[in-house]
């Protein structure tokens, strides 16, 4: 067994997004309790605002988006697709 292949590797491997994911999720909600509750100094504000909306909406609902899936309509197109390939296979 080579060094690469150890059930820890393993592990980190098929789990490593999820970890990911759980580091940046608390990461977030540090910094949103922080930016809620400590006073920002007024030069500051403009910077705190910005790293915030990064986390709201590209880091977090980036996560989400890719832990939910995608949206009603592509799974419908999905569906679509199969069902035509299925019918095309049976005309074979």
């Amino acid at each position: 067994m080579s060094m690469l292949s150890t059930p820890q590797n393993e592990w980190l491997s098929k789990n490593f997004v999820y970890l990911f994911i759980t580091v940046w999720s608390l990461f977030a909600i540090c910094y949103i309790v922080a930016v809620t509750f400590i006073k920002i100094p007024e030069e500051n504000q403009r910077f705190a605002d910005t790293i915030l909306g990064f986390l709201l909406a590209t880091a977090l609902g980036g996560m989400f988006q890719y832990l939910l899936g995608t949206t009603p309509q592509s799974k419908n197109k999905d569906s679509t697709i199969k069902a035509l390939a299925e019918v095309k296979n049976e005309r074979l």
